[in-house]
C-alpha cells in the first residue's frame, strides 16, 4: 500500500516506522476490510499480519471484534473519532487494548479508515490487583462484621442465661437477652453493678461459687439449682460456672452460662406430687390429709408464691366451705367462709356458679368482689383465680383457688398444674362419696336387718298378745254362761252376768273388726262411703262414745269447735272411728282427775281436729313408732292391753281422706298431742250414689244454670281432687278447660293454648297464685297478661279477698264453692260466655 508521505522521506522510512511502532496500527477500507496492519497490532489481536490482510475484523477475531466493528461503523458514517476497545484471550492470558480510529479520505474522496491501539494489559492487571486487594481487604472487613454479627446474634438468641462478671466485685459486664427476659428489669438497670447489689438472694446462694471459680480457677457444673429472682418468683437452672482470663492468664472475671429447666423440674415435681396423692387416696388416706397435700402440691409447684385454698360446696351447691389452705391468713377464711354460690361472690362462689374458671387480676377492682375487697384488703389478698370442680355426673364439688399477694395472671404452667389437681381432688371427693355411700348402705342394710328382727319379734308377741285378747274375754263369757245354766245366780247377779257377757262381746267384736279393718287395709280393699260431711257433728257423736270412760275416771273432757270449719269431703263412719280412737287412746293413757281435749278448727285450706291430753306422754324412742302396726305400748313405755292397731288404722284412714295424723310428745309426763289434718272440699255439689272414693263430690248441674259454650279456662290447682272437681263442673256447663298442677305448668299451657280466664289456687308449693298473677301480669312478652282470672282459695277473709285483688285477680271466690256461684262470676269476668243466640 503506498502511505500518503512527505516527499523528502522515503517509503522505505515510512514503513520502518509503520512496523516498528510500538503502537498497534491497521487501516480499513470503506467494506472495514483491513488494507495495512503493523506488528504491533498483530501482537496485539495474537494472528499474523498476513492473516489480517483483505477481511474484516470480525473474521479474524470472532465476536471478540464486536465493539471494534461498531466503532468503526460509527467513524465511517458520522467522520467523529471513536474509542475502540479490544479484548483478547491467548495462551498467556487475556490481553486488553484500547485504540481511536478515525476517517480518512483519498484524493479522489474514496473514505478509508485508520486505527491506532494501544496495549493496557499490564496496566488493567495492575490496576485489577489493587482492585482485588481492596476488595478483599473490605471483604475480610465485611467478614469481621458478620461474624461479630452471628457471634452477638448467637448470644442474644441463645436459650441459655449468659453472664459475665468482673473484678472480685463481680460486677456485671455482659448480660444477653434471654438472661434479662428470665430475671425481669432492664439491661441498664444491672450493667456495670456487683451482682451482689442487683441479685442479693440468688447471690447468697451461689456466692461461694462465684469465689471459688475467680480464685481457684475452678470449672463447676451444678445440675439443678432453685433461684430466687427479684420479682418473687423462682425458677429452677441448670449452670456452669467458668473462669475469663486475660491474655497472661490471669483470671479477671467469672462467666455463668444457666439453662432454665424450670417447666421440665415443674413437669418431674407435679408428677411425683400426682403419684404421692394417688397413693394417699389408694391407700384410705383421710380426706383432709390428702387436701392438705393438693394444696402443698400447688404451692410448691408456683413460681411467685401464691396462696392456694380448696373450698367444698354443701350437698345442695349453694355454699362453699373451707377445708384446706394453711397458708392463707385465717382472718380472710373466716371472712369468705360459707361462700355462696352466685354470680358476684368473689372468684370461687362465682367460678362454682358459673361452672367455669375465674381469673381476677385484681381484687380491688374486679365487681364480682365488691362485696369482699376490705377482707381482701386487710389481709393482703390482691389477685385470685378459682377453678370449679366438677364431678363426674356434673354436680359442682367445691373450688380450687389460687391467691396472690400482687396483681397478675397466673401462668399457663399453674394453670395446668391447678387443672390437674382439681382432677385429683374429684377422684377423692368422689372416691369419698361412695366410701360415704358404701357405709349408708350397710347401715341402712344393719337397720333392715334389725327391723326384721324387731318385726318377727313384734309378730310373735302379737300372736302372744291376741291369743290373750281373745281368750280374756272368752274366759268371762263362757264364765258368766256356764252360771246363767247352772240356774245359780239370783236376779241382781244375772244382770251383772248379763252386762259382762254383753260387755266382752262387745270387747271381742271391736278387736275382730280391728283386724279385718288391717287386713282390709294390707290387700288395698279398704273403700270409704264419701259425702258432704260437718265435722262438728263427727267429733259431737265421738265425744259422746267416750264420755261413759271419762266420767268414770273423773277426767275433764273438753270440746272446742270453730264455727268457721266448713264440709269436708269425707265417710262420716270411718272419721269418727278416728276420733273416737284418739278419744280412746287418751282416756286409757290419762290418769284419774286429768284432763282430755278435743279441738276443731279451719286452718286456710284445711281443717284440723286435735285431741290432746295431760298423760303420762310418749318417749322419744316409741314416739316415731306409735302409728306402726303391731307397735303396742303404752305411752310411758310399759306393756298394756290391746294389738297396737288402733293407731295404725286411724292414720290409713286420713290418708285416705288426702289428710295428715302427727303425734307430739315433749316426753314422760308432759302429755300427748295428736292433729288430724283434712282438706276443706273445693266445691259443694251432690254425691252419686256409686261413688265411694273422696275424690269427686260434684254431680250434674240444674239444667237452668247459665251454659259456658265455647268458654276456654285454664285451672291451676295443686290438689288433684281440686282440680278435678272444678273441671267436672265447668266441662259440665259447656266449657272447654285445660288443667295444671303448678305455675310452671300453666306456663307451658299458656305457650301453646289461649284461654279466656284462669282460675287459680292461692296456697301453692313453690310459687304462690300471687306470685304467679303477678309475674303473668308484669312479663312484657306473656300474651296473658290482660287475662281475666279468679282465686279460688280457702283464705277467704277480708284482707285475703284485698290481697288478692292487688294482686291482679278480678274476683275472690272462697272454698268451698257453689257450682251456679262460679258460674255467675265467669259468665260476669267473660262477657262474651254463654249459649250461642
Amino acid at each position: 500500500m503506498n502511505f500518503p508521505v512527505n516527499q523528502s522521506v522515503g517509503h522505505s522510512a515510512l514503513a520502518a516506522l509503520f512496523n516498528s511502532a510500538p503502537i498497534g496500527i491497521a487501516f480499513f477500507d470503506a467494506s472495514l476490510r483491513h488494507l495495512q496492519v503493523n506488528s504491533a497490532y498483530a501482537r496485539m489481536t495474537a494472528h499474523a499480519v498476513e492473516k489480517h490482510i483483505g477481511v474484516r475484523p470480525d473474521e479474524v477475531l470472532g465476536p471478540a471484534a464486536s465493539q471494534m466493528i461498531s466503532g468503526l461503523t460509527n467513524t465511517l458514517a458520522t467522520g467523529q473519532a471513536t474509542e475502540v476497545w479490544l479484548h483478547v484471550h491467548e495462551s498467556g492470558g487475556p490481553r486488553h487494548c484500547v485504540g481511536v480510529c478515525c476517517r480518512l479520505e483519498a484524493a479522489d474522496g474514496t473514505p478509508s479508515l485508520g486505527l491506532m491501539m494501544r496495549d493496557i494489559t499490564d496496566r488493567t492487571r495492575a490496576e485489577e490487583e489493587r482492585i482485588g486487594a481492596l476488595q478483599t481487604e473490605q471483604q475480610l472487613r465485611q467478614d469481621a462484621e458478620r461474624q461479630r454479627d452471628f457471634i452477638r446474634l448467637v448470644l442474644e438468641n441463645a436459650p441459655i442465661s449468659i453472664g459475665v462478671c468482673e473484678g472480685p466485685d463481680f460486677r456485671l459486664m455482659l448480660i444477653n437477652d434471654f438472661a434479662v427476659r428470665i430475671i425481669g428489669g432492664t439491661r441498664d438497670a444491672i450493667i456495670g453493678r456487683p451482682i451482689a447489689e442487683t441479685f442479693p438472694q440468688a447471690f447468697a446462694m451461689v456466692r461461694e461459687l462465684y469465689e471459688r471459680v475467680f480464685y481457684n480457677g475452678e470449672t463447676i457444673v451444678v445440675p439443678e439449682s432453685r433461684i430466687p429472682l427479684p420479682d418473687g418468683r423462682q425458677i429452677w437452672s441448670s449452670a456452669c460456672y467458668a473462669p475469663v482470663r486475660s491474655a497472661d492468664g490471669t483470671a479477671i472475671g467469672v462467666m455463668s452460662l444457666g439453662l432454665d429447666v424450670t417447666a421440665l423440674k415443674q413437669t418431674q415435681l407435679v408428677l411425683e406430687s400426682q403419684k404421692n396423692i394417688l397413693e394417699m387416696i389408694a391407700r384410705d388416706a383421710l380426706l383432709a390429709e390428702v387436701l392438705e397435700a393438693v394444696v402443698d402440691a400447688v404451692a410448691e409447684h408456683s413460681v411467685r408464691g401464691i396462696r392456694p385454698a380448696i373450698m367444698l360446696a354443701d350437698a345442695a351447691a349453694r355454699q362453699l366451705r373451707h377445708a384446706a389452705g394453711p397458708k392463707l391468713p385465717a382472718g380472710f377464711r373466716a371472712a369468705v367462709d360459707l361462700l355462696p354460690v352466685a354470680a358476684n361472690a368473689a372468684s370461687c362462689g362465682t367460678a362454682a356458679f358459673i361452672r367455669q374458671r375465674v381469673v381476677t387480676t385484681d381484687v380491688m377492682s374486679d365487681p364480682v368482689w365488691a362485696g369482699y375487697r376490705a377482707a381482701a384488703a386487710k389481709h393482703g389478698i390482691r389477685a385470685c383465680c378459682s377453678t370449679p370442680i366438677v364431678g363426674s355426673a356434673g354436680n359442682v364439688l367445691g373450688t380450687l383457688a389460687m391467691y396472690a399477694t400482687s396483681p397478675g395472671v397466673p401462668s399457663d404452667e399453674e394453670l395446668r398444674v391447678a387443672d390437674l389437681m382439681v382432677r385429683l381432688i374429684t377422684v377423692a371427693l368422689e372416691r369419698q362419696s361412695r366410701e360415704d355411700e358404701r357405709g349408708r348402705l350397710l347401715a341402712a342394710e344393719r337397720q333392715a336387718r334389725e327391723q326384721a328382727d324387731r318385726a318377727n319379734r313384734t309378730k310373735d308377741e302379737f300372736v302372744a298378745t291376741l291369743s290373750h285378747e281373745l281368750w280374756t274375754p272368752l274366759n268371762a263369757i263362757l264364765g258368766w254362761a256356764r252360771m246363767l245354766r247352772a240356774g245359780q245366780l239370783d236376779e241382781a247377779a244375772t244382770i251383772q252376768a248379763l252386762d259382762a257377757i254383753e260387755r266382752n262381746t262387745r270387747a271381742q267384736s271391736q278387736l275382730v273388726e280391728d283386724l279385718l279393718d288391717i287386713s282390709r287395709i294390707i290387700t288395698g280393699k279398704l273403700r270409704l262411703d264419701v259425702r258432704s260431711v260437718e265435722l262438728s257433728s263427727v267429733v259431737d257423736t265421738a265425744v259422746d262414745a267416750v264420755k261413759p270412760a271419762a266420767d268414770a275416771k273423773n277426767i275433764r273432757l273438753q270440746k272446742v269447735l270453730d264455727p268457721r270449719a266448713a264440709p269436708i269431703s269425707a265417710d262420716p263412719d270411718r272419721l269418727q272411728q278416728v276420733v273416737w280412737n284418739l278419744l280412746s287412746n287418751a282416756i286409757k293413757f290419762t290418769p284419774k282427775h286429768g284432763r282430755v281435749q278435743v279441738r276443731l278448727e279451719r286452718i286456710n285450706s284445711h281443717v284440723e281436729i286435735i285431741v290432746s291430753d295431760t298423760g303420762e306422754g310418749i318417749t322419744p324412742e316409741l314416739l316415731p313408732h306409735v302409728f306402726e302396726r303391731f307397735s303396742q305400748g303404752a305411752e310411758d313405755g310399759a306393756k298394756t292391753a290391746g294389738l297396737g292397731l288402733g293407731l295404725a288404722i286411724a292414720r290409713h284412714i286420713v290418708e285416705l281422706h288426702g289428710g295428715t295424723i302427727h303425734a307430739a310428745s315433749a316426753g314422760r309426763g308432759a302429755g300427748a298431742t295428736f292433729t288430724v289434718k283434712l282438706p276443706l272440699m273445693v266445691a259443694h255439689g251432690e254425691r252419686s250414689e256409686s261413688e265411694v272414693h273422696p275424690t269427686a263430690t260434684t254431680g250434674v248441674l240444674p239444667a237452668t244454670l247459665p251454659r259456658l259454650d265455647g268458654v276456654r279456662v285454664l285451672v291451676v290447682e295443686d290438689d288433684a281432687d281440686g282440680r278435678e272437681i272444678v273441671r267436672r263442673i265447668l266441662e259440665q256447663a259447656g266449657g272447654e278447660v285445660r288443667t295444671a298442677e303448678n305455675p310452671t305448668d300453666a306456663d307451658a299451657v299458656l305457650a301453646e293454648w289461649r284461654p279466656q280466664l284462669l282460675i287459680s289456687d292461692i296456697e301453692m308449693p313453690g310459687e304462690d297464685g300471687y306470685a304467679f298473677l303477678r309475674r303473668l301480669r308484669q312479663s312484657p312478652t306473656n300474651s296473658a297478661r290482660e287475662l281475666p282470672a279468679i282465686a279460688l282459695t280457702a283464705y277467704a277473709r277480708v284482707e285475703d279477698r284485698i290481697r288478692a285483688l292487688a294482686a291482679g285477680f278480678q274476683m275472690h271466690v272462697p272454698k268451698p264453692v257453689e257450682p251456679a256461684e262460679l258460674i255467675a262470676v265467669i259468665l260476669a269476668l267473660v262477657p262474651n260466655a254463654g249459649p250461642p243466640s
